[in-house]
């Protein structure tokens, strides 16, 4: 589990507002050890802008970039949590359908 947005990044919003989204479930991802590790080694910016369209889509990042930052973490978690809100009622939806 890894944080999408890592939080020790510019905390220039209010530090309470940044630390309560940075481990809420829109902020959260599961990676394999090795892609976990290749984030950690390079500057945040650099690897997020390195990710597909695909690798966004399928883990519910909005082409945001100006979200793509600690100051604006609160708002990258509520338009992620919106996207899986909608994801999980689109997979229910289809599921009751069946």
């Amino acid at each position: 589990m890894s944080q999408i947005i890592p939080v020790g990044l510019d905390l220039a919003k209010s530090v309470f507002q940044v630390l309560g989204a940075d481990d809420r479930l829109g902020n959260l991802q599961l990676l394999p050890g090795h892609e976990n590790l290749e984030k950690g080694d390079i500057p945040f910016d650099a690897w997020i802008t390195s990710r597909s369209d695909t690798y966004r889509e399928r883990h519910m990042i909005s082409y945001k970039p100006d979200l793509w930052t600690a100051r604006q973490l609160p708002e990258f978690v509520a338009d992620r949590e919106r996207l899986i809100r909608e994801r999980l009622t689109k997979l229910a939806t289809s599921a009751l359908a069946a």
